[in-house]
């Protein structure tokens, strides 16, 4: 994270010393911070205890699809805007491509994060069928006749 704002806070602040490129460093910076109010209700919903819960899937899916969509859809096409055209310094291609790159670590970090998520929602869906299983069984295991044709044996072969 220190990094995305060193790079932020660095580019801002070069293009204005240079005087050039502009434009570009602003569409960057818009795509990179984006998510950024997401990130900030996410926070808030914890805070207030109401993140588990229709609220925090909403926020949570809401910030996979923005950042997966902008930051790494639309950032390829800002980089290649930069990289192929001519106006843009070497310094500025550079910026470009490193923030690219900290967007690209942040989306594996959020491609885990939905895994972790998702790991945890079928564990408690598996949790909660077995629960139910078990009592529909009423406390006994249910046992599986292979032959119905045969008659119970009372345990005698």
């Amino acid at each position: 994270m220190i990094y995305h704002h060193i790079l932020c806070i660095s580019g801002m602040g070069g293009v204005l010393v240079m005087g050039v490129s502009g434009s570009e460093i602003n569409a960057l910076i818009f795509v990179a911070e984006i998510t950024n109010p997401l990130l900030q209700i996410r926070w808030f919903l914890r805070d207030m205890g109401h993140y588990e819960g229709m609220a925090g899937e909403v926020v949570d899916t809401l910030f996979v699809l923005l950042f997966l969509g902008l930051r790494i859809g639309g950032g390829v096409w800002i980089v290649l805007a930069v990289l192929t055209s001519a106006k843009p310094n070497w310094e500025v291609k550079a910026g470009v491509l490193l923030m690219y790159f900290v967007s690209i670590v942040f989306a594996w970090d959020i491609v885990k994060f939905v895994k972790r998520k998702m790991m945890k929602k079928y564990e408690a869906c598996r949790k909660e069928r077995t629960e139910r299983e078990r009592s529909k069984s009423n406390g006994h295991v249910l046992g599986h006749q292979t032959n119905h044709d045969t008659q119970p044996t009372n345990g005698v072969l």
